[in-house]
């Protein structure tokens, strides 16, 4: 999409756009001139149910659901077409976030690093060459907003973590052809089978040479899956404070097929996931110590209020 949306005080409001007739901030309140929720309820059905807030992330981002064409209305009665189709003319506006691992040195003493994907390795380990860079901060403030997740950052865990620390608690489905067999005389499938196997929560105790300096974490509702696992051991740990919004409520260690024919895949989770002491996770996510939400007064200022709240609260816990 030339643009993303999210859902802030419940109004449909542009956080990012590569159109030059549509603003960051801009409030859309119709789409071909139907109220918003109305025309996204074809698109809504083929999303992943979750949770209701995880559905309002990611909803405009699939635009192969979306017609070709739509026009947006605006608040204040500006009316802007949009063509998938077409390039998009301007350049990308609005509250936009690091695309690589970076450390900024502010000059309060807060050592912001940006970290936006557990995708590679690579993500991992310049956060840990980072961290020890910054060996004379005041306090170190991960910034976890947008990381979509990827392989779980088992070493930059170890690199930081000052106390034991557990994972999450999750469980699997087992095969078993003669429960199975009973259960085909019910008439219908079972959602789940009856038999399930439980894993965790597993403890890790710290390494003696982990960075012993204050931390923090600002996190999102994009932060997701691998994300999830570093902030929920974390917080487990007592680390430090985890400020910002809830995170997305997902797992991963999906079972995988791929049709390179169609040029398509298919996943499906493989597990279900719980906090350590056994609270549902998926759909829920990790609530921050501190809650800071994105605004709408943010986006229209430009400036990045939920970085500057966050730096405050990890200087001063």
């Amino acid at each position: 999409m030339p643009f993303t949306v999210r859902r802030i005080d419940g109004l449909w409001v542009v956080v990012t756009s590569r159109l030059p007739e549509l603003q960051p901030a801009d409030v859309i309140v119709t789409v071909d001139d139907k109220a918003v929720d109305d025309w996204l309820e074809a698109v809504r059905e083929y999303i992943g149910q979750s949770s209701l807030s995880a559905v309002d992330r990611v909803i405009w981002a699939h635009s192969l659901l979306f017609p070709r064409q739509f026009v947006l209305g605006i608040e204040g009665g500006q009316r802007v077409s949009v063509d998938l189709e077409a390039e998009p003319s301007a350049a990308e506006r609005g509250f936009l976030l690091a695309k690589a691992v970076e450390a900024n040195h502010r000059p309060d003493g807060v050592v912001v690093i940006r970290i936006p994907s557990f995708e590679s390795p690579e993500y991992e380990q310049a956060a840990i060459t980072a961290i020890h860079a910054a060996k004379d901060a005041s306090v170190i403030l991960l910034d976890l907003r947008g990381n979509g997740g990827g392989s779980a950052p088992d070493t930059l865990l170890s690199a930081i973590m000052t106390g034991p620390y557990r994972g999450s608690m999750f469980t699997t489905p087992m095969t078993i052809a003669m429960a199975d067999a009973s259960g085909s005389f019910d008439g219908a499938p079972q959602a789940l089978p009856t038999v399930m196997m439980r894993y965790g929560p597993q403890q890790t105790n710290p390494s003696s040479d982990a960075w012993a300096g204050k931390m923090a974490i600002l996190v999102d509702g994009g932060c997701a899956s691998a994300c999830e696992d570093f902030v929920l051991s974390f917080k487990d740990g007592n680390r430090g404070l985890v400020i910002g919004e809830p995170t997305f409520g997902s797992t991963g260690q999906p079972y995988m097929t791929t049709f390179p024919e169609f040029g398509m895949s298919f996943r499906v989770s493989t597990k279900r996931e719980y906090f350590p002491d056994g609270r549902p996770f998926e759909g829920v996510g990790i609530r921050p110590d501190l809650l800071v939400p994105l605004t709408i007064g943010q986006l229209k200022s430009g400036v990045d209020m939920q970085l500057a709240t966050a730096a405050a609260a990890a200087l001063s816990q």
